[in-house]
């Protein structure tokens, strides 16, 4: 019982370490047309305007790819 106290120790620090070793911060979502966002982790995209939307969601990260 006393070995798996230091492995279970250890699993939790590194489980706990955030992923990537990026300098610069992750860019907020989107607030306005344009703007930078994170399509997903790795891949920057732009702020856009979803067709034909009406409501208070309408806008989303658009792959620069």
């Amino acid at each position: 019982m006393t070995r798996l106290a230091p492995a279970s120790l250890l699993l939790m620090l590194l489980s706990a370490c955030p992923g990537g070793n990026s300098s610069k911060p992750a860019p907020p979502p989107c607030t306005k047309l344009g703007e930078q966002c994170v399509f997903e982790p790795g891949k920057l995209g732009a702020c856009s305007y979803r067709a034909n939307c009406d409501g208070p969601n309408c806008l989303y990260c658009q792959s620069q790819h």
